[in-house]
């Protein structure tokens, strides 16, 4: 009986903390938004609670592995250890993306700063973007050599939507495919 609650319980609050964090995503984004209105150089960045997962993460999975070696028991595998070092990894890379990763954009230029996940700097005029596509969690912009990846809930990506729409680049919109009816 326990264990069907605890089941139910998981069902219904993990939808419910993912909303709270969403929410506060938005939030948050909106009232920089506002305080950076009237800026010349704004900063597009990717919200803290991506850091704060990232790190939640990796300190829970890294505590799993202390716990796992202090207090073995036979369920304690190899592959048990493989798989938390890879939420470990996951949890470090996204927390080292949100400190890497950024748009420098200037409203009186012609260009903007794109500095990828690898800590690549980029400058990128808005005449050599020849198309985006706003693929509902990710914005893509696509130039002639390459494609750049900006994530939809960043931090004042509005203000880099904005100066592209003012720039004339091409938007494509894909909307999501409709459930077929079985």
């Amino acid at each position: 009986m326990r264990g069907i609650i605890f089941r139910a319980l998981a069902v219904a609050v993990i939808p419910a903390i993912l909303g709270i964090i969403t929410s506060a995503i938005y939030k948050h984004n909106s009232d920089e938004f506002m305080k950076n209105l009237k800026k010349e150089h704004i900063v597009i960045r990717l919200p803290e609670a991506y850091r704060w997962i990232g790190v939640t993460g990796t300190v829970v999975f890294s505590l799993a592995i202390v716990l796992m070696v202090l207090f073995p028991n036979d369920s304690a595998s190899i592959w048990v250890g493989v798989g938390l070092s890879g939420f470990i990894f996951t949890g470090l890379f996204i927390t080292t993306i949100t400190f890497t990763w950024k748009i420098d954009i200037f409203c009186s230029q012609d260009y903007f700063i794109y500095r990828s996940m690898a800590g690549r700097t980029h400058r990128l005029e808005y005449k050599d973007i020849i198309q985006y596509e706003d693929k509902g969690d990710v914005f893509v912009l696509e130039t002639k050599n390459k494609k750049f990846y900006v994530d939809a809930k960043a931090i004042n990506v509005g203000f880099l939507i904005s100066k592209l729409n003012t720039s004339r680049v091409k938007k494509i919109f894909k909307p999501k495919a409709k459930q077929r009816n079985r």
